[in-house]
């Protein structure tokens, strides 16, 4: 507990409502002269008020209000007054007359020996005495406390509560509106999302439509070369039966009819029109396709392209129905046709079967096709080290696979092999070997018009 005297200087200060008379601010410094506390005594109709208000905690105030008998009560020493207004002049003359003194102690910090942490902490465990000392009759000394209780300016308070709750209200609202923002943002964003796919779409039915248009185009010229074929054909018999020689007929009219046929495919490995009929009577392996014309879609070529595995994927991965055809430095032509998508995984090969009745291998030589056994779990084989392999499990029926690019390949397709039919003769669309060098391949995207 601490006691401190009143400092000498006492400075009075007015306010509307109480006059001068009945009303004094006492300003108490600390021995460094810094304000510390601020004191009033007002003289109310029914009671004197007694407030003390820390300078460092506006919020914080201690005050007391003491009727008449309440001072009966403290000490006999305020019995000779009559009136309220006699003992506030009393003690204008203890605080003027520098008889009055403060005294503090802190109960809660001081009985478990825990100091404060902060001034609030302070202030808000601290109990205020204001202490008076009387002379009585014969000299003798008496001291009054009074005890001051400590109360919060509930107004304030009120008024802090209140912004708070206006604050948490609005935090709240602008949380609110940022997650609103975000959910439009990300609304927005999925639309660009599926205003970029729409385009991407649109783009490859663009793609599809001229392609579609110019395999019309060459269709109708295709059927306008196949009547200019029927007229030069009757224009010829007539010519060599005026003539009386009917020598190469046939001939003429076989090179036009080749042409006419391999105009249908940009190849330079299939150069005779049975060839492509061969195949072309595999691709269309129903009924509806039969119908129906095929679009040959050059999508890779050596010769043209390059001979590294990379370019091969970077150009046919993701694609589906490819029609593979390979040329031997030996001249030997085969290949394969699947609806599988080639592509390159880095970490493992991956395999993967064809739908029933579809994948097949041929010999262009041979004229003779292989179709895939439904009862082998894979048709095709795809890695990032290897081009195009049709592997039914344990036989490849071939494969392009070498450091050195796709130049080399080779086939372990024996009479034992079944993953892709029957064979009379190991490697036999090899010529009987199980190694081959690449003289030039191709790959050709399968499309069907309408």
């Amino acid at each position: 507990m601490k006691t401190t005297k009143l400092p000498e200087e006492l400075n009075k200060k007015s306010e509307e409502d109480i006059s001068d008379t009945y009303k004094y601010t006492f300003a108490y410094k600390d021995i460094n002269g810094k304000e510390k506390y601020s004191i009033k005594i007002l003289k109310k109709e029914t009671n004197i008020l007694i407030e003390a208000n820390p300078v460092e905690d506006s919020n914080i105030l201690y005050k007391i209000e003491l009727s008449l008998n309440d001072f009966y009560q403290l000490s006999n020493r305020f019995k000779k007054f009559q009136n309220l207004d006699e003992i506030f002049e009393e003690l204008q003359k203890i605080f003027t007359s520098k008889k009055a003194s403060i005294m503090t102690s802190i109960r809660k910090f001081t009985v478990n020996r825990i100091p404060p942490k902060t001034k609030k902490d302070y202030f808000n465990n601290l109990n205020f005495f204001l202490i008076l000392n009387l002379d009585n009759k014969g000299g003798i000394k008496q001291e009054i406390n009074i005890e001051l209780n400590k109360n919060k300016n509930n107004e304030f308070e009120n008024e802090i509560k209140e912004n708070i709750n206006d604050r948490i209200i609005l935090l709240k609202k602008i949380e609110d509106l940022e997650n609103l923002i975000k959910a439009q943002n990300a609304e927005i964003k999925k639309l660009k999302n599926i205003e970029v796919e729409q385009k991407n779409i649109i783009e490859k039915l663009n793609n599809i439509e001229t392609a579609i248009n110019e395999q019309r185009c060459k269709n109708e010229k295709i059927n306008n070369l196949e009547k200019e074929l029927n007229i030069l054909k009757k224009e010829i018999v007539i010519n060599n039966l005026k003539n009386g020689n009917n020598s190469g007929i046939e001939e003429t009219l076989a090179n036009k009819s080749n042409n006419m046929i391999l105009n249908k495919i940009n190849s330079k490995i299939i150069n005779k029109a049975e060839e492509l009929e061969f195949l072309e009577n595999r691709l269309k392996y129903n009924e509806v396709l039969k119908k129906r014309n095929i679009i040959y879609k050059l999508l890779y070529r050596i010769s043209e392209n390059g001979n590294d595995i990379q370019s091969f994927h970077s150009k046919c991965d993701n694609i589906k129905g490819t029609l593979i055809i390979i040329k031997t430095t030996k001249g030997m032509k085969f290949g394969g046709y699947t609806e599988q998508i080639w592509n390159s995984n880095k970490n493992d090969s991956i395999t993967r079967k064809d739908g029933k009745g579809i994948c097949f291998c041929f010999s262009l030589d041979l004229f003779k096709i292989y179709n895939f056994n439904d009862d082998y779990k894979h048709s095709i084989c795809c890695c990032d080290d290897c081009g195009p392999c049709f592997s039914g499990d344990v036989a490849a029926f071939f494969e392009i696979k070498n450091n050195n690019g796709l130049l080399f390949g080779n086939t372990n397709y024996t009479i034992k092999s079944n993953s892709f039919g029957k064979v009379d003769n190991d490697y036999e669309f090899n010529n009987g070997e199980n190694e081959f060098s690449v003289i030039e391949m191709e790959v050709f995207q399968i499309l069907f018009d309408n």
